[in-house]
């Protein structure tokens, strides 16, 4: 998928390398559109015109400056061609249109460090033409109209982008989008970065990060996104081991007991001597039955692992009622 990186690249696309016309000494006026799918959205359609050489097979996409069209083949009513823009915004593609007699229709891909850009081409004859538009009070309305359509597109981008940054800080789970300095840079917004910094500092935002954290040093996996809850602690200028207590103390009155299991083995040990320990397992008060049941199953698999992992939970549950009285003593 497209990162959002490189916002500029959009408006370089309408504004350079397909859209702009240049001069031909006789030609064929062209009205082409384009339509942009990238980072799972369609961009709306953009329309120009191109006065294309009569002199040569080039198919009506003009490139510009850092732009080169080569490699252009036609077999039959078919031809294909690729296109290589340097700089900046380098990037290769390649494309392939149809004709008729009187219009066109095509497609063309573009792969660039931000991802892949597809685009759907389509085009029609409207006569003859000797460049001298690109010039033209026509060419210069032109040019601004595709400005506007292009602002507008970045426009349709960023609000993308703030719903896309939105989500990321109410889900708590990944502190490299708000962190400057990684590759993942992508939400600058304070608001959005003390949002993400709420969520983290939750039972399963916390509970997530720190599982993932520890299957990537299982793995011995050592990259810049491989400590996500280290990080998100240094990113919130807090201490880990305070948000850890914090949501212990806080887990069983929150009801999180999956929390509570997972990452809090004093606070277990305490629970299950007040509310597990010699009591009959339908005598547990059903709040506590389930967390009982698996606190035994967690036990038995750290004592002989007989709970496998290929345990379903009803498996888990029934050997954790089995195991209550002799394990938990009662």
């Amino acid at each position: 998928m497209m990162k959002f990186g490189s916002r500029t690249l959009i408006l370089t696309l309408l504004t350079s390398p397909l859209l702009l016309a240049q001069g031909a000494s006789d030609g064929t006026r062209w009205q082409s559109t384009m339509t942009m799918q990238m980072a799972g959205m369609t961009m709306p359609a953009q329309s120009s015109y191109v006065c294309n050489d009569g002199s040569s097979d080039a198919p009506p996409i003009k490139a510009q400056k850092d732009c080169e069209l080569y490699d252009v083949q036609r077999t039959g009513n078919t031809q294909s061609f690729k296109m290589r823009c340097t700089g900046q915004n380098a990037m290769e593609g390649s494309g392939q249109i149809t004709y008729t007699s009187d219009s066109y229709q095509g497609s063309m891909v573009f792969h660039a460090r931000q991802g892949d850009m597809n685009m759907t081409l389509s085009g029609k004859k409207l006569g003859r033409c000797d460049g001298t538009e690109v010039n033209g009070k026509a060419a210069v309305a032109q040019r601004e109209q595709i400005k506007s359509q292009a602002n507008a597109v970045l426009a349709q981008q960023n609000s993308a982008m703030a719903q896309v940054c939105a989500q990321q800080a109410e889900a708590g789970t990944s502190p490299y989008p708000f962190m400057a300095g990684t590759p993942g840079y992508l939400c600058k917004d304070p608001g959005q970065k003390a949002s993400y910094c709420a969520h983290f500092q939750t039972h399963k935002a916390f509970a997530k990060l720190a599982a993932d954290e520890a299957g990537f040093r299982q793995a011995n996996v050592n990259t810049g996104q491989s400590a996500p809850l280290t990080d998100s602690a240094a990113l919130c200028g807090v201490q880990l081991t305070a948000v850890h207590d914090k949501l212990c103390a806080s887990a069983e009155g929150q009801g999180e007991m999956d929390f509570l299991r997972a990452q809090c083995p004093e606070q277990v040990a305490a629970v299950v001597k007040r509310e597990c320990a010699g009591r009959s397992y339908t005598s547990v008060s059903d709040k506590y039955r389930g967390f009982c049941s698996q606190a035994a199953v967690d036990t038995a698999s750290t004592q002989d692992g007989s709970a496998s992992r290929s345990d379903s939970a009803a498996d888990k549950t029934s050997k954790g009622a089995k195991k209550l009285k002799g394990l938990l003593g009662f």
